[in-house]
């Protein structure tokens, strides 16, 4: 999706007629069709035949059909048609907070005809529920474009996702601890019902390529999982719970911030151990989150006695089941009614993964013969830099995301001893190389919240670090930076406040040998000035006392510790470095305490891309 539309008004209209005619809903906004006002309401196609998102259907109304038709049929649909209008229109405006709150309105509008609207108008119903869907997907794309540009800050951890009962939650589990053990559980049963078999027809028929995909991951993870289930003595079919919520993606994320392959909300995850904060989301980290899931599963049917009400408290939350068991004196899910429509929707979707997954031959699938996942597990101290470990290992940065996908940072967090997965047969072979490798060669990670007044140079100088090594670490396109924005802060060796004072005095011996005077020539940049002259943008800026990168012609410049003097006197001396796996510029102008600029300028190159062997000349500061 390109955001940027919605910030240029002139094409904001075009941006949006095409995201309503994507919607099909051109007919449900005023002047954009004749009303009809004795005509009944067409019936879109039968939900069971195209399930869409979430069990809706995403068979939309021809577009002869008005806001008005609607009014006249079902006055009750003036509200969700309103509160419709309005999230587009919050979108379309750029409002962030005006879609949330419109979004958030609609939602509990829709419930409300959900509940009061008979046939034929809850078919209209089920095809709007499509379309709230796809709102709710663009809502969540206009965040992330939001959080991209700076503009908002990103969610706090411990926001509370819709769902969120975890009083609740915190409750039942201190009674289940209470609870002696209740015996064996075994998988669960598998049930017939119509809705069920709608969600067999979708997953074997236009849901068939997302179906491919789960069952595609599934061999590398069910050998983990199970063993982590009968720990906890809780069916093994649950495994298709974590296929239905994720699809046994470990980066999966949720609308309502619900995170990783179990899709836990921070505060329920919390609840349960897991660590999220600045450096880590263990809700992504298989292990642990399959830990908590089996934990919470299991304090859940203490509290329900049934595996249907414990998959539905899990989707909508304990309260909203037991208020429903008691509404209707039934602990039979299939009779409660009362539950929200994605929450009726929920527990046939994973009932019909699960007889799929039961026999998936009979239904067309091919689970492939994928090796499961191993690895070795190893400690690392303070806060220990993943391009070193995967050097040691003898992979890639990728590869060891991949198995670390909790690490939030290129780093483990400081300040603590923590586990992290290397490659199967690694694990003793990394422990030594990494406690051989001596304190001046590694790279460590510290945050830090930006002051007023603060530069990024003065951030640099104090860190021991470079500005652009910071500017590349937190993939920053310019110079500007914010009070109260954080930091991650590349430093190398242990001593963060003795580098600072090395640095400074480096600094201090280059400004009183070496100082010149350069006159600005028409067609220069700062950057181009810098690189000529083997610095950085932000050196010659603090150099000079400027706030913005502008210069005029005949403007004086001064300058210290000429580094391009330094990279035509062979006298000085300098070392050969050869690229290792993993490393980067960054990383390498961080270790020799030099600027990415001066190692792409000694070597004449002109991207910052590198390969391993390739020979690097670097000139040693003082």
């Amino acid at each position: 999706m390109r955001w940027q539309a919605l910030r240029n008004p002139s094409q904001s209209s075009n941006w949006m007629l095409g995201l309503l005619l994507t919607l099909g809903i051109t007919g449900a906004l005023p002047g954009c069709g004749a009303p009809v006002r004795e005509a009944k309401l067409p019936a879109p196609a039968a939900p069971e035949d195209s399930p869409g998102v979430n069990g809706v259907a995403e068979t939309l109304l021809p577009e002869s059909n008005s806001a008005a038709d609607i009014d006249v049929l079902y006055p009750e649909l003036r509200a969700l048609d309103a509160s419709y209008r309005a999230t587009l229109q919050a979108i379309r405006d750029d409002d962030l907070p005006g879609a949330e709150e419109a979004l958030n309105q609609l939602d509990s509008d829709l419930r409300a005809a959900q509940r009061d609207i008979g046939p034929p108008g809850s078919l209209y119903v089920e095809s709007m529920s499509g379309r709230v869907e796809r709102l709710r997907g663009l809502v969540h794309e206009l965040r992330e474009f939001q959080e991209e540009l700076g503009r908002i800050e990103m969610p706090k951890d411990d926001e509370a996702a819709p769902q969120d009962d975890s009083v609740a939650v915190a409750e039942l589990k201190v009674q289940a601890e209470r609870k002696s053990p209740s015996g064996p559980r075994h998988d669960l049963d598998l049930v017939e019902h119509p809705l069920i078999d709608k969600w067999v027809r979708y997953f074997t028929g236009d849901g068939r390529h997302y179906m491919e995909l789960w069952l595609s991951r599934q061999p590398l993870y069910e050998d983990f999982i199970y063993s982590v289930l009968d720990e906890y003595d809780v069916p093994r079919d649950l495994l298709y719970l974590a296929m239905i919520e994720s699809g046994l993606s470990m980066k999966a994320r949720s609308y309502a911030n619900a995170v990783g392959p179990w899709q836990f909300i921070s505060s329920t995850g919390r609840l349960y151990d897991l660590k999220i904060d600045w450096w880590v989301d263990e809700r992504r980290d298989l292990e642990k989150s399959t830990r908590a899931a089996a934990h919470h599963l299991s304090d859940l049917y203490e509290s329900l006695d049934s595996w249907p009400l414990a998959l539905a408290a899990y989707n909508c939350g304990v309260r909203r089941v037991d208020r429903a068991v008691r509404r209707h004196r039934s602990r039979d899910f299939w009779k409660l009614t009362s539950l929200p429509r994605q929450t009726e929707n929920y527990v046939p979707k994973f009932m019909a993964a699960l007889r799929i997954g039961h026999d998936p031959e009979a239904y067309g699938f091919k689970i492939p013969d994928v090796d499961p996942l191993r690895y070795d597990t190893i400690q690392v101290e303070d806060a220990t830099d993943l391009h070193l470990v995967a050097k040691l290992a003898d992979t890639s940065l990728e590869s060891l995301a991949d198995l670390n996908p909790h690490l939030k940072r290129w780093s483990t967090p400081p300040g603590e001893s923590y586990r992290i997965k290397v490659p199967r047969g690694s694990g003793d072979s990394v422990t030594i190389k990494l406690a051989a490798v001596p304190e001046s060669e590694r790279v460590r990670w510290r945050r830090h919240k930006v002051s007023r007044g603060e530069t990024l140079a003065a951030i640099a100088r104090d860190y021991g670090t470079s500005a652009e090594a910071i500017r590349q670490a937190n993939n920053m396109r310019g110079q500007t930076i914010h009070p109260g924005n954080h930091l991650l802060i590349p430093v190398v060796g242990g001593d963060p406040g003795a580098l600072a004072q090395e640095s400074i005095a480096q600094a201090a011996k280059a400004n009183t040998d070496d100082q010149s005077v350069y006159v600005v020539r028409r067609g220069d940049t700062l950057g181009r000035i810098a690189k000529r002259h083997g610095t950085s943008v932000s050196r010659l800026m603090e150099w000079n006392g400027k706030r913005s990168t502008r210069i005029h012609v005949g403007e004086r410049l001064t300058m210290h510790g000429g580094a391009v003097e330094a990279a035509a006197d062979d006298s000085q001396r300098h070392i050969t470095y050869v690229v290792q796996r993993g490393d980067t510029l960054t990383i390498i102008s961080a270790r020799h305490r030099v600027s990415v600029g001066q190692l792409m300028n000694w070597n004449r190159k002109r991207s910052t891309r590198i390969h391993v062997g390739e020979r690097l000349r670097i000139y040693v500061p003082g």
